[in-house]
């Protein structure tokens, strides 16, 4: 077994087999014991074996790595292996594929080698390396999984392609394999959507990036289209075909989301790219439209694919609630109005402290004035009282109100009237900018309800 796995994958293939019967024929009559024993050792080196110099993935990787063109291009290897799996896929049962990831799973903690539950680039790169794969496939594999960018992929990362590979190899083609990617490292979706990082919304450069690999992609199709003599209304009529599946002369945004997922958009980006096109505002796009935006896509340049950026951005962004402090005072008022207050009360402070009051003295003297029922502690309804004389409202006590109450209580008592005091005294511009930033931001506290 170990001498006829020349390719050290753990498996002897037909092509192998066959090699190693054919060696066995030409060499059995002959060659003693001996010569069996040193041989094969080198055959597991790549010098030399049953395949008799024929292009393995061992001697590949090896004639590529002291600059020798071997004829084995890893990416025409990896269409052939995909192109078999392709095959297998359309038929596999779900017993099928529940033995695929039995032997997934047993893969991966073979390529595990640290245990930690991750595959590290260098573990890839090493396990392809040792099975005579080239480096470049493995990289390319972990770049693919690996949805969240930091540098491993996990176990999630690994289900999550499993699942993809279920729902989709059967009908995904080579050339969306090579291209498609992009998409899904933008987090939309793909091996990702459901690992950390994958639903976060994706930055600038990563929607350009990928802006610019569909126009890129688009426009090759296109190219190839006009070299084959088609007009533009021949594309237009080519993808109502095959986009308008209920035949009604218009592609509705459930048509166009189930073309969508096959580029990893969400139904939200579709109904974002579908507003470009839907010159006429219908809320479907035309066979003219599919048009027009064919001939966009041949002619744009470098400032439409930034406008395109631009839009989705601005689109995609989640709306932003205001507080009722947005709607009724911009920051600039706000800001305004707590540097007034605070050099107001600071200024009683200082005058205080000049009569020689301290800052217990003080809050006696506050809760005097504000805590009109004597209860030991100001309610809301005496807060309220006290801001009307600085031309606050009450959802404005409510929001100082909540500052000054750190016990959450839902009252304010003698001791969180000294630490304000003490607060005022030593409040910096910073502090000042942070107490506007509460104010801009907070709802009103239960707490003080």
């Amino acid at each position: 077994m170990d001498m006829c796995d020349t390719n050290d994958d753990g498996t002897v293939d037909c092509d192998e087999g066959k090699a190693a019967a054919e060696w066995v024929k030409n060499n059995l009559a002959t060659m003693t014991w001996e010569q069996v024993e040193e041989a094969w050792t080198a055959w597991k080196d790549g010098w030399k074996g049953p395949t008799d110099g024929e292009c393995t993935e061992t001697t590949a990787a090896q004639e590529c790595e002291e600059g020798e063109d071997c004829g084995c291009d890893w990416e025409s290897k990896a269409e052939e292996w995909f192109r078999g799996a392709q095959e297998w896929a359309k038929n596999a049962t779900d017993e099928d594929w529940a033995g695929a990831w039995d032997k997934a799973v047993e893969v991966w903690d073979h390529v595990d080698t640290s245990d930690n539950g991750k595959v590290e680039l260098e573990e890839a790169t090493g396990a392809a390396e040792k099975h005579g794969l080239p480096a470049e496939a493995a990289e390319f594999l972990h770049e693919m999984m690996d949805t969240n960018d930091d540098g491993t992929v996990d176990g999630e990362e690994g289900k999550a392609a499993a699942m993809w590979l279920k729902d989709n190899l059967a009908t995904i083609t080579w050339e969306e394999v090579r291209t498609h990617w992009g998409a899904w490292k933008m987090g939309w979706k793909g091996p990702g959507s459901e690992c950390e990082g994958g639903d976060e919304r994706p930055t600038r450069e990563e929607v350009k990036d990928w802006v610019k690999g569909a126009h890129a992609h688009l426009k090759g199709m296109i190219e190839e289209g006009r070299a084959h003599g088609m007009t533009t209304d021949d594309m237009a009529g080519w993808v109502m075909d095959h986009v308008d599946t209920d035949d009604s002369g218009a592609i509705c945004l459930d048509e166009g989301s189930a073309l969508g997922e096959h580029f990893g958009l969400s139904r939200d980006d579709v109904a974002i790219i579908g507003e470009l096109m839907d010159a006429d505002g219908s809320g479907d796009v035309c066979q003219d439209e599919v048009a027009d935006a064919i001939e966009a896509i041949e002619d744009a340049d470098e400032a439409d694919l930034d406008w395109i950026v631009d839009h989705y951005m601005t689109e995609s962004a989640p709306e932003e609630e205001t507080t009722a402090a947005q709607q009724k005072h911009s920051r600039e008022d706000v800001e305004d109005w707590v540097k007034g207050a605070h050099k107001h009360l600071k200024g009683m402070i200082e005058e205080g402290r000049a009569d020689g009051m301290t800052t217990e003295d003080m809050a006696d003297w506050v809760m005097g004035h504000v805590d009109t029922n004597k209860s030991g502690d100001i309610c809301l309804e005496e807060g309220k009282a006290l801001g009307e004389e600085f031309g606050l409202d009450e959802e404005d006590v409510k929001i100082l109100g909540g500052l000054m109450d750190t016990d959450g209580s839902g009252k304010v008592e003698h001791s969180e009237v000294v630490k304000a005091i003490e607060t005022i005294e030593g409040a910096t511009d910073d502090c000042l900018g942070k107490l506007v930033d509460h104010y801009m931001e907070e709802t009103t506290p239960e707490a003080t309800q």
